[in-house]
């Protein structure tokens, strides 16, 4: 007759149900973490023009709070460069 205290059994999987917005920062959190510490590849700016990163600089945890705070995150994170793979050389 059900399970004690009215709840779902154990044998019933629990899901849980992410919002979009949800999955959007989880993302966008994987997308910081893989950005931290790599050079940027293009200049990011606020809206006084002044300099956040400059071509060359590290992406630090502070550079992403100011461009997540004037709303240029996506920018930064767009501008990341990436070495391209090499393929591995097996004797």
């Amino acid at each position: 007759m059900g399970s004690p205290g009215g709840g779902r059994s154990r044998d019933e999987p629990k899901t849980t149900q992410l919002t979009e917005e949800q999955v959007a920062n989880i993302t966008q959190d994987k997308e910081v973490k893989a950005a931290l510490g790599r050079p940027i590849k293009r200049i990011i700016r606020d809206k006084q023009d002044k300099i956040i990163l400059n071509v060359g600089d590290l992406i630090t945890h502070k550079a992403v709070l100011r461009a997540r705070e004037i709303g240029v995150l996506d920018v930064l994170l767009n501008s990341v460069y990436r070495r391209p793979s090499q393929p591995s050389i097996e004797s």
